[in-house]
């Protein structure tokens, strides 16, 4: 893409892109974010940061992440402001803000209305993962920008043959590489359309190029890749899983935009489309509703299907000792499984194949493949890995549904409901983490031992590194013992509430917008 483009570009949609800037400052750093805490797998990433800001020290192990990148990137900010863990929070905070710039900024290439393309960036911002991933200094919002700032002057390319922007897209997945070596999938993506849509021999000139590259990269980065006790990675998923990922997939992907199917529905001319398609309704029905017949059979739960990031109590892993509370009833969550069939029907009920008659739109497809059947193929999928692919997805969306009535409407809707969602659940996630750690720090001070506290699994990571941590998941489990290393048998815990055997030795509330939302108790054996 030349400059000059890029200009115009930049000065036509300047109020846009201020406004899209704008919301989505506001609205990432209204969530509380100071502590000095990690999430989820912080402390793998923050220790790698601090070992190389201080020690010169590369670290890469446990995970197949080399984490290049990331280690800069977090150095960085360490280097200007000092090391703490909300200093790396902030720091993937502010790279945040460019994905709903990206996406924004595709939509447009890709033809669609300033309007629109300003609450497709919205509906990204406002996603649970999007946000709560955002406030921790993981990987997973830094990767998703580099893919969609890759995708950006590749689709660009798409529409006008600029070979410049083809070249700038390539080497833009080539740095995603030294962040997550997943980005040899989105290649793999790229690769596949340049041979479906028979293009020109320069572009298969630089991806031959570029593939040597990725080749090295992935060689150089084998030693870095952890490995299991017996020796592998990645493993294969059992069979008996594979019919429930794929009824999954598709009924977690609908439950981000159910409020804009619900709106859509109610405006009759769309409601009589949907009805007359008789054979694609019958089939959307079974699927959809198969999707939840295989997640009770196989995980004995309505929805999700996955969590890691999305609980049924909450947003984010809850792993300390007892079980958390439920923010809200499980027949929320069922009312919610019952939304995504539906979302998912009227989804399958409106796709039209001659979609991707349009260049662009097959190279979107082309792009998450290989990625899609990647974390189909894998055993410990998560789903926060469904975030890179949710933009993708929701453009291809987008495209069939763009002619409908209340086509605005569902998205404001959508957004406001996923927005309150989001911000609710996340300052939670953030609120009783904060009162976890206050808690753990009041026991350090009264003089006990780091190795007779079980603190939960971001504790364990911290205070004894990943190798001395195994997770002990089982709600009913009494002794301690999240901590290999640590949790003696007098030893303390914090919790999310009372256990038999157990006496409180103290308990906090945690609150959010000023309502109480629960309790985290010290307990000792």
């Amino acid at each position: 893409m030349q400059l000059s483009i890029l200009t115009a570009f930049f000065m036509r949609e300047k109020k846009a892109l201020a406004v899209v800037l704008l919301v989505s400052f506001l609205f990432i750093f209204a969530i509380p974010f100071e502590g000095e805490f990690g999430l989820n797998d912080d402390p793998e990433y923050t220790r790698a940061v601090k070992d190389f800001a201080f020690e010169g020290k590369y670290y890469a192990e446990n995970y197949s992440s080399i984490l290049i990148l990331q280690i800069f990137y977090g150095t960085i900010f360490v280097n200007l402001f000092g090391f703490s863990n909300t200093i790396l929070r902030i720091s993937v905070m502010l790279l945040s803000l460019l994905a709903p710039l990206l996406l924004f900024s595709i939509s447009r290439v890709l033809g669609f209305t300033q309007k629109h393309s300003i609450l497709f960036a919205l509906v990204l911002l406002v996603n649970p993962f999007f946000v709560v991933l955002g406030h921790s200094f993981m990987t997973d919002i830094p990767f998703l920008v580099l893919i969609l700032a890759a995708i950006l002057p590749l689709v660009y390319w798409v529409k006008t043959n600029d070979l410049k922007a083809f070249t700038i897209g390539c080497i833009l997945l080539l740095f995603a590489f030294f962040l997550k070596q997943w980005a040899v999938l989105f290649f793999a993506g790229l690769v596949l359309f340049v041979f479906l849509s028979k293009t020109g021999k320069k572009e298969k000139i630089i991806i031959a190029f570029i593939a040597v590259l990725f080749a090295i990269a992935l060689i150089w980065s084998l030693p870095h890749y952890a490995l299991d006790d017996k020796g592998t990675y990645f493993k294969p998923v059992a069979g008996k899983y594979i019919l429930p990922l794929i009824f999954g997939f598709p009924l977690y992907l609908a439950w981000f935009l159910f409020p804009l199917f619900l709106s859509l529905i109610f405006y009759k001319e769309n409601f009589k489309e949907f009805v007359s398609k008789k054979i694609k309704l019958i089939f959307s029905v079974v699927f959809a509703f198969g999707g939840i017949i295989a997640g009770l059979i196989f995980f004995n739960r309505f929805f999700p299907y996955f969590s890691n990031v999305i609980n049924s109590f909450g947003l984010g892993p809850k792993m300390l000792v007892g079980s958390a509370t439920g923010i809200l009833p499980e027949s929320f969550w069922i009312l919610m499984t019952f939304f995504a069939a539906f979302s998912l029907i009227l989804l399958i009920n409106s796709f039209e194949i001659k979609i991707f008659k349009k260049k662009e739109n097959l190279f979107l497809l082309c792009f998450i493949i290989p990625y899609f059947l990647q974390i189909m193929a894998i055993s410990f999928f998560l789903d926060r890995y469904l975030l890179l692919i949710l933009p993708i997805v929701f453009l291809l969306v987008f495209q069939q549904l763009k002619e409908k009535k209340l086509f605005s409407t569902g998205l404001i809707i959508t957004i406001i409901f996923f927005g309150a969602f989001s911000f609710v659940f996340t300052s939670d996630y953030m609120s009783w983490n904060k009162i976890r750690w206050d808690l753990i720090n009041e026991l350090k001070e009264q003089g006990v031992p780091e190795d007779e506290i079980d603190g939960g699994m971001e504790y364990c990571r911290s205070t004894f590194g990943q190798d001395e941590t195994r997770l002990v998941r089982s709600d009913t489990k009494v002794d301690f013992g999240i901590c290999e290393k640590g949790c003696v048998e007098e030893g303390y815990a914090v919790s999310f509430r009372p256990i038999d055997g157990c006496s409180i030795v103290k308990s906090k509330s945690y609150y959010v917008i000023g309502i109480k939302f629960g309790e985290i108790f010290v307990l000792k054996k």
